[in-house]
């Protein structure tokens, strides 16, 4: 239904009622998600459900850094974005370890966050369909 609508009416499937069971299935899962959220933090106000938008964001560059519509891209993006999360404050120790007087390199790694932000817009340049959508592309151009 996604990639073709009028296709998959042309074949006697019901559009309308497919898309209104996913609709509902989502809706179902953002209010189990809600409900559960609220009773984590055990009180709901505009601060609690406005401060997840970090939380959102970081959830949004997992899947596209992984590849929007794969399976696994979401697991894959998720253990890029950690990796790179936990991994890249470290990065700032080691540099001053092994070059001690390069200062701009340590003025650049104490903003950790703007590394992951340059690595993201690398990430989205050279992959455009994400890590799992470019590494399908490129074993589907060797096979051939």
């Amino acid at each position: 239904i996604r990639d073709n609508e009028q296709r998959a009416e042309a074949l006697g499937y019901k559009t309308f009622i497919f898309q209104g069971i996913s609709i509902t299935f989502g809706c179902v899962m953002a209010a189990l998600v809600g409900g559960l959220y609220a009773m984590w933090v055990g009180y709901v106000n505009p601060e609690s459900c406005l401060g997840v938008f970090e939380i959102m964001l970081a959830v949004l560059l997992m899947c596209i850094i992984g590849g929007m519509g794969t399976l696994y891209g979401g697991i894959v993006g998720a253990a890029f974005y950690l990796i790179t999360e936990t991994f890249l404050p470290d990065l700032q120790h080691l540099a001053r370890d092994f070059f001690p007087n390069a200062l701009f390199l340590h003025n650049v790694l104490e903003r950790w966050s703007l590394v992951l932000g340059v690595l993201f817009i690398l990430i989205v340049i050279f992959f455009p369909k994400g890590i799992i959508g470019s590494v399908r592309d490129y074993l589907a151009r060797g096979s051939r």
